[in-house]
């Protein structure tokens, strides 16, 4: 089972998969897209992959300078109308309030982010221009991802304008949405495509780097125009938890958070 969470992302329509499985150097691949990135501060490289594959591994992010920025703008990873989208991650921390990764300007945030929140909880932008309310933001209601433990994160965008198309996943289920969220006045005709000259930044938002976050993240993969299923998701989260449940048997690996059925 180690080496099958990639070829189910392949499988599944992955269009960007980054590994941050390098033990060295500065280059950050992009195993199917060809969008490489540079890893810039400070950063430790060749950590213990989330799902144990011989191929992966996983890059700590120090919450003080450290990010990875990719080399041009991510085409697959932009959002717009009426474009589909899934984001799949793989993420260990206890730090709170910072950005995990995201595609967006400086001035209006336009794009897309993904942090967590002071609480803990995993959090989504999909901005076309925040100093005007025109957003969607959709968080996790009382589920956090920053107790120490491995997380498999996903959301998903089924091209709508309000928090009904953004579904949030951890550990291969649904999370229905904090209630306060705040949703803005996105309308059909606006648009969260970032700028050309924008590039994707992994544990910070490119050119507005407000929050670090201290996190080990791994096995990063976008799927434009897919909206994975609740099936799909709850696979690729247990093909990486069968791992650690027969690792940690014979005693060479922690297993990750158990799933929790969350209604």
């Amino acid at each position: 089972m180690s080496d099958q969470f990639i070829p189910t992302c392949i499988s599944y329509g992955a269009t960007n998969i980054w590994r941050l499985n390098e033990k060295s150097g500065v280059i950050a691949s992009d195993l199917i897209g060809g969008e490489n990135g540079t890893y810039n501060g400070g950063y430790t490289l060749g950590l213990e992959s989330p799902v144990n594959d011989p191929e992966g591994g996983s890059v700590l992010f120090d919450g003080s300078t450290g990010y990875m920025l990719t080399d041009s703008n991510v085409g697959d990873a932009n959002f717009d109308y009426p474009d589909t989208h899934s984001i799949a991650f793989w993420i260990k921390t206890t730090d709170s309030a910072g950005t995990i990764f995201g595609q967006s300007t400086a001035t209006t945030h336009k794009g897309w982010f993904i942090e967590v929140k002071f609480d803990g909880e995993f959090d989504v932008w999909l901005v076309d221009e925040f100093g005007i309310s025109d957003f969607i933001r959709v968080s996790t209601s009382g589920v956090v991802i920053n107790d120490g433990e491995w997380h498999f994160c996903v959301f998903t965008w089924s091209g709508g304008f309000d928090e009904a198309f953004l579904r949030l996943y951890v550990d291969g289920v649904h999370v229905i949405p904090d209630p306060e969220d705040e949703t803005g006045l996105v309308t059909v005709g606006d648009s969260m495509v970032t700028a050309a000259t924008q590039r994707l930044s992994i544990r910070a938002r490119h050119n507005a780097i407000i929050r670090f976050l201290t996190c080990q993240v791994g096995d990063v993969v976008s799927f434009k125009n897919v909206v994975l299923s609740p099936g799909q998701i709850l696979e690729l989260n247990d093909i990486g938890r069968a791992i650690y449940q027969s690792q940690s048997r014979r005693g060479r690996f922690v297993p990750g958070a158990p799933r929790r059925v969350i209604r």
